[in-house]
């Protein structure tokens, strides 16, 4: 993990140990709510690998063990949009490939809407305009109760990821996602998250300013951003391009990781 420095505080992104070169396009990943940049571990590590320079970050209070960023959780899309942009300007980075999963969509959508200037193109997973949350997930995450992750786990994985098999051998797509998510369950973060997307209420204005290259990557299987949702964003976007990812659900990146990373490639291409 590599570090800058963004409103103070340690801010820790990975780039698979291969550090950025000049020339090289950037490419930027922004997790969901209570994940990490690990979420991306197969997807990320390609780029890093295939003539990119690799950006994977942590917001703030996300990470795991002593891979945590620095400083109080964001509250607001907004904000964490806001943040994404210092972030970008402490590792000196004026352009670049922006990819979003879930929470992670909604500010990388609000980012773009606001900062053409600084996105060539706009890749969003697991994507909606607006994004409610059920009352119930609201609740136990707010409460810090484990049923919060259970409920995350269960409507976000299509059938594949909850028979328990992976195509990495000896892990399961499921309770992989659950112990990664846990640790910000206890501290709150995950409720936080979970508030800040139940509350942005600038989807359809930052859509409707949206001016940049964009790919919506679905999945046929989500019930938590539903693939038509994903499909009336690209839609909506000039020149949208709309992927669909057939039998995944939400949590698309590890119940089928070579399925998405091969969507991202396309993306890309």
């Amino acid at each position: 993990m590599n570090s800058v420095t963004v409103r103070g505080a340690q801010a820790l992104y990975f780039d698979a140990g291969q550090p950025a070169k000049e020339g090289q396009p950037n490419i930027v990943f922004v997790h969901g709510s209570g994940c990490d940049h690990s979420v991306w571990a197969m997807q990320s590590r390609y780029f890093a690998f295939h003539g990119w320079n690799l950006f994977a970050v942590n917001l703030p209070g996300h990470g795991v063990g002593k891979k945590v960023s620095d400083g109080p959780a964001l509250e607001s899309v907004e904000d964490m949009a806001a943040w994404i942009i210092e972030f970008l300007d402490a590792v000196d980075v004026q352009t670049c490939t922006m990819v979003g999963h879930s929470m992670g969509s909604l500010v990388a959508l609000d980012l773009a809407s606001k900062h053409a200037d600084r996105v060539e193109h706009l890749i969003l997973m697991g994507a909606t305009a607006k994004m409610p949350v059920h009352p119930e997930l609201l609740r136990a995450a707010d409460a810090r109760e484990e049923k919060s992750v259970d409920l995350m786990m269960d409507w976000g994985h299509g059938p594949s990821g909850h028979w328990g098999g992976n195509i990495n051998a000896g892990t399961w797509a499921k309770g992989g996602a659950k112990q990664m998510v846990m640790p910000r369950v206890a501290d709150g973060i995950l409720g936080t998250d979970m508030a800040a997307c139940n509350a942005y209420a600038g989807g359809e204005a930052a859509l409707a300013a949206l001016s940049v290259r964009t790919t919506v990557i679905a999945a046929q299987r989500d019930k938590m951003t539903p693939a038509k949702n994903g499909k009336a964003i690209s839609e909506a976007a000039e020149g949208g391009r709309y992927i669909l990812l057939p039998e995944i659900g939400h949590f698309m990146l590890g119940e089928a990781p070579n399925d998405s990373l091969s969507a991202l490639k396309t993306a890309v291409g």
